[in-house]
């Protein structure tokens, strides 16, 4: 039986910042990756050691980069379930880049294969409409999921 066991976090690594650091055998990749996450959306970029003129100035790149971006995306402002024993759905509120606040519904379901999918539902003039159609979205794939699953049997 194999052990779970965590990755290894390399020592040069912060706050959205990874150090990558490959060896293959027609060459490597060392540098800094920004990574960014949010509202399933993701904002990435590399800064090679080779390009930037070496690991520290590769670094001071990425940092200024990841905090220029840092100002720039939207930012998550809350995250609550619609009620205490729903699971897979969450009332979120995003600020968006022209200041405005959007709010929507979160759901989540496993797809057919199993893995996770996400479908936001946003939030007009009234929050059960929304909650409502989220509700109808996940029966909708526990259905076709227990359709995929007795085709297989």
């Amino acid at each position: 039986m194999a052990k779970n066991r965590k990755k290894k976090k390399n020592p040069d690594s912060e706050e959205h910042i990874r150090r990558i650091d490959t060896r293959k055998n027609e060459g490597s990749t060392r540098g800094f990756q920004v990574h960014f996450s949010r509202e399933g959306r993701i904002w990435t970029k590399f800064f090679s050691d080779l390009k930037c003129g070496g690991k520290e100035k590769a670094r001071t790149a990425a940092r200024k980069f990841r905090d220029s971006l840092e100002k720039k995306i939207p930012e998550t402002l809350s995250r609550a379930p619609i009620r205490e024993s729903a699971t897979g759905y969450s009332l979120r509120v995003r600020k968006n880049k022209n200041g405005t606040v959007t709010q929507y519904i979160s759901a989540t379901a496993p797809a057919p294969d199993g893995k996770p999918v996400r479908k936001a539902f946003r939030v007009g003039d009234d929050v059960a409409t929304a909650a409502k159609a989220a509700l109808d979205w996940r029966m909708s794939m526990a259905m076709k999921r227990l359709r995929a699953k007795r085709r297989t049997r």
